[in-house]
Formats: structure tokens, C-alpha cells, sequence
């Protein structure tokens, strides 16, 4: 499982709210999305984070969930048997 927040948060933003915030045609961070989530990985993303971020839900990517807060999905995760290793 992996809880995007932070920083990390804009990486979930879809093509068209990348292009409108960026300048951009194609947010770079979605195809490792869709390869980690291809290969088993759930990826989710703090919606506290977005708050924080000003990111509207409906700029995320269709295919990434929003979770309340990344701390829960952490603890609840931790409470299944997953151990918790931050990366800065």
C-alpha cells in the first residue's frame, strides 16, 4: 500500500488538472501509478493532503482512491499485519 501525501500529493493530479497547473500535456508521475498498481500495489492518496494542497477531488486521477487521512489508512494497514516503512 502506498499513501501519497505531502509533496507527493500533486502526483496524483489527472492530465487535464497537470496540464492546467503546469503547463504540461501529461502528468510524468501516472504511468509508475499504473505500473505499481498493476503490479499489486494499492495506491491511494491523503484526502486531508488535498485539503492541505488546495486539489479538488475532481482533479485526481480516476483510478486512485482518496482516503480520509493517510494516517489511517497507515494504522488500519499496521493493524492487518503490514509493516509501516516511511519513505522521505
Amino acid at each position: 500500500t502506498v499513501v501519497l501525501h505531502g509533496e507527493a500529493t500533486k502526483s496524483i493530479l489527472s492530465d487535464e488538472a497537470w496540464e492546467s497547473r503546469f503547463q504540461m500535456k501529461h502528468n510524468p508521475n501516472l504511468p509508475l501509478i499504473r505500473l505499481l498498481q498493476k503490479a499489486g500495489a494499492e495506491v491511494l492518496v491523503c484526502g486531508q493532503a488535498l485539503s492541505y494542497k488546495k486539489i479538488e477531488r475532481s482533479e485526481v486521477t480516476t483510478d486512485v482512491p482518496v482516503a480520509a487521512a493517510a494516517l489511517t489508512v497507515l494504522l488500519n494497514r499496521q493493524t492487518d499485519g503490514f509493516a509501516y516503512v516511511p519513505v522521505p
